[in-house]
């Protein structure tokens, strides 16, 4: 007989992912309203109406430059879909569906390791390691660009192994992952790597079958499901990527072409010097990984591998699919070299993969009980660096994508070595201040010198203050506290002393000043 109780093994059972997902979602409605606008986060609500308004005006002359190059290396499916609930661009909404669209990422975390395991408590660790990554779950309000795309392809890659590890039935196999792996690359043109990793994957059980045909035999089995995953997936590619539906087969090789030359030259901080975005040394993801993912997580991740030959089947699969897609990504990486800045940004999609791999990792170790004095210690320093992690969200938010571990002594060891605010959300307290104390004559209008888009600045101010990056004669100044910024605006460390009457700081670090300049 099942048992009953609300929190029983039943490896059925979802009520540790209801529960996870209600506190998730007052998390959410509490905490919404409190981040900053982002860097050119409203230029893609922006495209995204654009790309939406094409498709109510299909047939008809909308005067929508939706077909123009720069739709080789960008597609604004998400924003589009985000615009459908949110006609104005209201930051706050949008920031509200964002979390909300993220809970599907934190699903997924939860029904992959419940495959893997069958115990939905064990499950539970995908998706509280995901929150817990801070550089993960404190992107996703404002970051329209990479969190939707990391959200759908860890939902791919869930759909690739639930399809035969779970359900054991592949009559809507082609028709599901195709789907999620064509959309997935309407966010993204690197979402096509889903399909040899799943042409791969299948490969691998085939050759784990004990009792299992020929190659040819397989082969004639499997290549019309493939065949039909690669037809459903170019299919919604066409529907949802206007530039590529417009001319499927002349403008499919621009788009890897515009992603592989896509290209932003500037100077950023990394490892203590300024460095060109276009010349960054190949250890930059490696290093951006090492110092901003958890440490329990990293050991864990570093330990599974030594233990994938001792796992049991189910787990294995799991393991190998995301371990694949994993080091696939990052032997790309290291091939390509492409123009990547802003940390883990362009690479945020590899961030749940590697949760739900260090969660196993943690999963294996403590398999089998606690009598061991190492699983004592372990579980000992798992809760020291957890309550740390919880230490640093309440005290860097609402800003904590900007979370440094103890690798690098935290934000302040990381200060002045690597981007901390490197998109300006913390902009919005500047901004606040100065609305709040800055103008106080109503009938007088104060001029603002910034380094940010205008929509950062006017959300935040009252009438009676205007900013803008190229202001003249201005009476403020906000600047970031960026050694590349200060030194190309001439803001030297005295002025910042004598000039600055806010700062916004998290843990000692300053992140904006506000320098009164007459």
């Amino acid at each position: 007989m099942r048992n009953s109780s609300f929190f029983n093994r039943d490896p059925d059972n979802r009520n540790f992912l209801w529960i996870f997902l209600f506190f998730y979602f007052v998390f959410s409605f509490l905490t919404y309203r409190d981040y900053g606008i982002t860097g050119d986060e409203n230029d893609w609500y922006i495209s995204g109406a654009d790309m939406l308004k094409h498709y109510l005006h299909l047939g008809k002359e909308d005067g929508i430059k939706i077909f123009s190059i720069e739709q080789a290396s960008h597609n604004y499916l998400y924003p589009a879909v985000l615009r459908i609930f949110s006609h104005s661009i209201n930051p706050e909404r949008l920031h509200l569906l964002n979390l909300l669209f993220a809970s599907i990422g934190f699903a997924a975390a939860f029904e992959l390791l419940l495959a893997a395991y069958r115990n939905p408590f064990k499950a539970l660790a995908g998706p509280m390691a995901l929150f817990l990554t801070l550089r993960f779950s404190g992107d996703i309000p404002a970051n329209p660009k990479d969190m939707p795309f990391a959200v759908l392809y860890l939902l791919s890659l869930a759909s690739i192994y639930l399809f035969r590890s779970r359900w054991k039935e592949p009559t809507w196999e082609a028709l599901v992952v195709g789907s999620l792996i064509g959309l997935t690359t309407c966010v993204r043109a690197i979402g096509l790597t889903l399909l040899p990793l799943w042409g791969f994957y299948r490969f691998w059980q085939y050759r784990l079958e004990e009792k299992r045909p020929g190659l040819g035999s397989w082969i004639s089995r499997e290549w019309p499901n493939f065949l039909m995953v690669f037809v459903v997936s170019q299919f919604w590619m066409m529907a949802c990527w206007p530039y590529l539906g417009e001319n499927y087969f002349g403008n499919y090789l621009s788009i890897f072409k515009s992603s592989q030359r896509y290209t932003w030259e500037g100077a950023i901080m990394f490892m203590g010097q300024a460095v060109m975005s276009t010349q960054l040394p190949w250890i930059y993801l490696p290093v951006w990984l090492l110092v901003t993912l958890p440490v329990f997580l990293i050991l864990f991740f570093l330990f599974a591998w030594f233990k994938l030959p001792k796992m049991e089947k189910t787990a294995m699969e799991l393991f190998v699919l995301l371990g694949s897609a994993f080091f696939l990504q990052i032997l790309l990486y290291l091939i390509l070299r492409p123009v990547i800045y802003n940390g883990l940004r362009h690479y945020l999609f590899l961030v749940p993969i590697f949760c739900v791999m260090g969660s196993m990792g943690l999963l294996e170790f403590f398999k089998g009980g606690w009598k061991s004095p190492w699983k004592k210690a372990a579980a000992s320093l798992c809760a020291l660096n957890l309550l740390s992690i919880l230490f640093q969200l309440a005290s860097l938010y609402p800003f904590q994508y900007i979370y440094f571990n103890e690798f690098v002594g935290g934000l302040r060891g990381a200060a002045g070595k690597f981007e901390t605010d490197y998109w300006g959300a913390s902009l919005k307290e500047a901004a606040q201040w100065l609305s709040a104390n800055g103008a106080p004559d109503p009938n007088r209008v104060y001029r603002v010198k910034t380094c940010s888009t205008r929509e950062q600045q006017t959300h935040y101010f009252k009438p009676n203050l205007v900013g803008d990056n190229a202001m003249k004669d201005p009476d403020y100044q906000i600047e970031p506290n960026n050694p590349v910024m200060l030194e190309r605006d001439h803001v030297s460390a005295g002025q910042i002393k004598s000039q600055a009457i806010f700062t916004v700081e998290r843990e000692g670090v300053p992140l904006y000043y506000v320098l009164k300049l007459k």
